[in-house]
């Protein structure tokens, strides 16, 4: 048996809100387990008054119930941007805990909430220390004014958070999705525990009458879900819909005395009730309207407990692994155009849903109680000692650069393709970017679009070995990364793919307020799309021409090589004498002219005419020594034609070919562009009017039609003379990683004198 100290600035009675539901069913549940638990309460609720009814519920529930009564002014508001950590701290919580400690041996402390994170230190190592989060409160203070214009909670820096994740062994987040960022931010371990909603013991079954169906909503007067329900509401009630008399909208709870006047005479308003019973028997479908909110749904689990149909957007099914398309609509107005589809078939999509529903609650409540079981029998103190070392022993590579270094590389990589299940050009780009950062240091990929599969999606990651790697987050919530000062011994690179990712004005005015912290760059990565409607060249040229104090690199995905332009020295290329990519070097004499491999990419229909007339070529007209390798993922190409690869096996190809022929715009087939100038393979080419400003006249050529290949290519052997094109105005580097530590040592702001350490030619 363990004791387990419990401190609330929330009652656990009456579970009438999704806070006080989420810590009474935790407690309770580790209660069952076998501990006894010893709750603090400190009032901040009900003007810091305890009614009656809630203070007898939490003393004859808990084996220990404690008021740790406020001896200071409550703090709700700040004119500073944050809050600070302990804002909300009173001290009389320390007295309180101070007595519970002379009269009982605690094993662990959990603590409701960050602002609440100074119990922990309150107690020795001895102790194992928890932190429920609840939420994510970094910068929560932007998306309530966004959202709703005005702030009403608790909100603090990514630093402070940091702060008081560090305090804990152990940090429960409610949700996958927000532990990807508290794994980011602290070497604190984390352990998702979703909400264990109780199944009824009591379910009413209710026939459903078409012509009558009810569609309910239950909610506290949270503004969130205030701003949701109207927004549902608004966009419900001004559709056109010929099958509206056929439903009703049933609303309860709390949100009934906050909802708008405009909606009373449209909605069943039945307001508080004794038990939810009396609402969940009163409706037949759970409507879950949530295109934006914090945490877990709550309301989500318990309308799943009771056995309802349920349907709702993405917001509301977060982390509750439902692929349900009635649980994932993408915005309230597609949410509340689906009512038309039950109108339609309403009796065999309600028996659906609600099996549906009953399993989604099913699985997700097992997988809780596994998480509380692990949260209660695990040695965290030790799980913590041994993960902050593990995160501060980078791999061998990592290792071997931090000895003769003394720090590592951090890679926070930013991009919206999902470049682990495509093979274009853009994939092929960003995997690059990340199998070299992977070698160099450490590395997170963020995007801020959704995955389309979390499942399938998450297999393939995992597959990898980046599920843990890749998260979805906001574009604000990113960028909040990079301003986070890291030790002295931590670099961070943040490489942002543009063209993926800003789709806005808003994601401009993101970047335009970025400041760096110490020891970060920036880079903007460019692929080949011209798709984007926010001009590169033009924001590029805004970025240059403002007087920033940071440093600010761009790369091409669109030439021979990246190319690195920086503030400071933006006239001076940086190359690398021994490129990365790992590709055997030939020289002419090394090449068997009785057999010679001509190589082509048709990633695109446009090019099968031009894939024809190559084939027949080689077919027909030129000699028998010529031989064709097409790398394509086209079904067209794959059915059509022999010697056939995906462009994921471009790589190992590429050593066995001896040309290059291009069908196709060399920006599309950038990627293949830069794996042949590494091999030094001659291109051809018919019509490329990029192609010598991308590769050079030493190694590209053009061609009349095909039939003149061999013609090209005997003059290519003949005049090819020289490995290296000499740059002026150009620093070289030997390997990937000073060519990376050069890039790096750009910035202003860091103290590494790198330019004196590595030797450069110019």
């Amino acid at each position: 048996m363990k004791n387990i100290l419990v401190l609330s600035p929330t009652p656990s009675h009456p579970q009438d809100a999704g806070n006080r539901k989420r810590i009474f069913a935790l407690t309770k549940y580790l209660q069952e387990l076998g501990a006894k638990i010893y709750f603090v309460y400190c009032p901040r609720e009900w003007d810091r008054e305890i009614p009656k009814a809630a203070y007898d519920g939490m003393n004859q529930c808990w084996d220990y119930f404690f008021v740790a009564y406020p001896v200071q002014a409550a703090v709700h508001q700040t004119d500073n941007e944050y809050f600070e950590l302990d804002d909300w701290w009173d001290i009389g919580i320390e007295f309180t805990i101070n007595w519970i400690k002379l009269a009982a041996d605690i094993d662990i402390v959990l603590c409701n909430y960050i602002f609440y994170s100074k119990v922990l230190d309150l107690f020795d190592e001895n102790v194992t220390k928890v932190i429920d989060t609840h939420d994510i409160t970094s910068n929560r203070n932007y998306l309530l004014d966004r959202k709703l214009g005005y702030r009403d909670f608790f909100y603090v820096s990514p630093e402070s958070e940091k702060k008081a994740l560090d305090r804990a062994h152990l940090v429960l987040s409610i949700k996958e999705d927000e532990s990807s960022w508290f794994q980011c931010l602290s070497s604190t371990p984390v352990l998702t525990i979703g909400h264990l909603e109780p199944k009824p013991l009591k379910i009413v079954d209710q026939a459903i009458d078409n012509h009558n169906i009810k569609l309910g909503f239950i909610g506290s007067a949270n503004p969130i879900n205030v701003k949701n329900l109207e927004s549902f509401l608004d966009k419900y009630f001004t559709l056109d819909n010929k099958y509206r008399d056929e439903f009703t909208v049933v609303v309860g709870g709390k949100i009934c005395n906050v909802l708008d006047d405009r909606f009373r005479d449209q909605v069943t308003v039945i307001g508080m009730v004794d038990n939810v019973s009396e609402f969940y028997e009163q409706v037949d479908i759970i409507v879950l309207p949530f295109e934006f909110s914090t945490g877990l749904k709550i309301k989500t689990v318990e309308a799943l407990s009771w056995s309802k149909p349920c349907i709702g957007t993405v917001n509301a099914f977060e982390g509750l692994g439902s692929d349900c398309k009635y649980h994932s609509f993408e915005s309230i107005e597609k949410l509340a155009t689906c009512i038309v589809d039950l109108s339609q078939d309403s009796q065999s999509i309600i028996s659906e849903l609600t099996e549906e529903s009953s399993l989604v609650f099913n699985n997700y409540s097992n997988r809780v109680k596994r998480s509380i079981e692990k949260l209660y029998n695990f040695d965290w103190k030790s799980v913590k000692e041994l993960q902050s070392s593990s995160k501060n022993e980078p791999p061998l590579e990592v290792a071997e650069i931090r000895e003769n270094n003394q720090y590592i590389y951090n890679f926070n990589i930013v991009t919206n393709i999902d470049f682990w299940n495509s093979f274009d050009n853009q994939s092929a780009w960003i995997n690059w970017w990340i199998d070299h950062a992977t070698q160099l240091g450490n590395v997170n990929i963020y995007r801020t679009d959704r995955f389309k599969n979390i499942d399938t999606d998450k297999l393939e990651l995992y597959r990898r070995g980046l599920v843990n790697n890749v998260h979805h987050r906001e574009l604000y919530q990113i960028i909040d990364i990079f301003k986070i000062t890291p030790d002295e011994n931590q670099i961070f690179i943040n490489v942002l793919d543009f063209d993926s990712v800003i789709k806005n004005n808003s994601c401009l005015r993101e970047l335009d307020n970025l400041q760096l912290a110490k020891n970060h760059s920036f880079w903007y990565f460019f692929t080949e799309s011209d798709n984007n409607k926010y001009p590169r060249e033009e924001y590029i040229n805004n970025v240059y021409s403002r007087d920033y104090q940071q440093h600010v690199g761009f790369c091409w995905g669109d030439s021979s090589r990246p190319k690195f332009l920086d503030i400071e020295s933006k006239h001076q290329d940086i190359l690398l004498i021994d490129n990365p990519v790992s590709i055997h070097q030939r020289s002419p004499t090394d090449l068997c002219l009785n057999q010679i491999v001509i190589g082509t990419c048709c990633l695109d229909e446009s090019s099968l005419q031009e894939l024809d007339k190559l084939s027949r070529c080689c077919n027909d007209f030129l000699p028998s020594n010529f031989e064709l390798v097409i790398l394509s993922d086209l079904e067209l190409v794959i059915n059509e034609y022999q010697n056939v690869y995906s462009l994921k096996q471009a790589q190992n190809l590429l050593p066995k070919i001896d040309l290059f022929l291009s069908i196709e715009d060399p920006k599309i087939i950038s990627f293949l562009v830069y794996l042949c100038i590494c091999s030094e393979i001659p291109i051809f080419y018919k019509q490329g009017l990029h192609f010598d400003t991308l590769a050079g006249d030493k190694i590209t050529r053009p061609i009349k039609n095909f039939t003149t290949i061999p013609e090209a290519y005997k003059s290519f052997l003949e005049t090819s003379s020289g490995r290296h094109k000499v740059y002026p105005n150009a620093t070289y580097h030997s390997s990937w990683t000073l060519f990376i530590e050069y890039l790096a040592s750009l910035s202003p702001d860091y103290t590494h004198n790198f330019t004196e350490k590595y030797s450069t030619i110019n």
